[in-house]
């Protein structure tokens, strides 16, 4: 694995197979771990069999900014990008466009799990049979668009997108699905305000919502949306 482990501005990890052990993705670690890296892209790599593709570790309480995360292929992972900042040093911008993520292991994790980062550009991302897509809490300023979760296969489906307590972003262009009992395609856990879905579809059981309002404080707007096949209600507040 990498790991970068002093201040680095500037780096650049492009064309390259990192390869754990088969089945012991749980604790392989990090593929790639940055310590407050500034300006990091990873571009044009296969990851497979790793805890998490990319960790942005912290120094000091701040983790870092600016990751391009770009045509990448994820296999046997839990996580492909681990990025926690913190309440008083949130993270800033990232960019995840363009990757094949497929076949994580045990579809126990989220693909992208991030908490405290302002300014994300998520999109044009193919998942097929992983756990959770992205998975935001204090999230801000975002823009998650035109994914495809249509593969998640029979009965390892999860949420496209779960959020919590993030704030002035938009949803759009997905293709949402699950085929899992009791697995919405999308869930909000409380808190979200200022965030906008609009012109995405939607695919689940005739057992299962769409959409799951959960918790208080959701200020979200809802509107050209496609319900194909759902529960109803479609979006539901519990």
């Amino acid at each position: 694995d990498t790991y970068i482990h002093q201040a680095h501005s500037g780096d650049i990890i492009q064309d390259m197979g990192f390869f754990g052990l088969p089945d012991y993705a749980d604790v392989m670690g990090n593929a790639i771990e940055c310590n407050y890296c500034i300006t990091i892209e990873v571009n044009r790599n296969w990851f497979n069999g790793w805890t998490n593709a990319v960790k942005m570790d912290q120094v000091s309480g701040q983790a870092g900014a600016e990751l391009l995360f770009t045509n990448n292929i994820i296999e046997e992972s839990i996580t492909g990008v681990y990025w926690h900042g913190t309440s008083a040093t949130p993270s800033v911008t990232f960019v995840a466009t363009g990757n094949l993520i497929s076949f994580m292991y045990n579809m126990q994790g989220a693909v992208f799990d991030l908490a405290y980062l302002n300014g994300i550009l998520e999109g044009y991302n193919t998942y097929e049979k992983t756990g959770i897509g992205v998975k935001c809490d204090h999230c801000t300023y975002f823009d998650f668009g035109n994914d495809n979760f249509s593969n998640q296969g029979i009965g390892l489906s999860k949420q496209g997108i779960w959020l919590t307590n993030s704030s002035n972003g938009v949803v759009h262009d997905n293709i949402f699905y699950s085929d899992q009992p009791a697995i919405e395609t999308v869930r909000l856990g409380g808190g979200n305000t200022n965030v906008t879905f609009h012109n995405n579809t939607y695919t689940t059981l005739a057992t299962t919502n769409a959409v799951i309002l959960d918790g208080t404080g959701n200020s979200v707007v809802f509107e050209h949306e496609t319900i194909i096949a759902s529960k109803s209600p479609a979006f539901a507040m519990t």
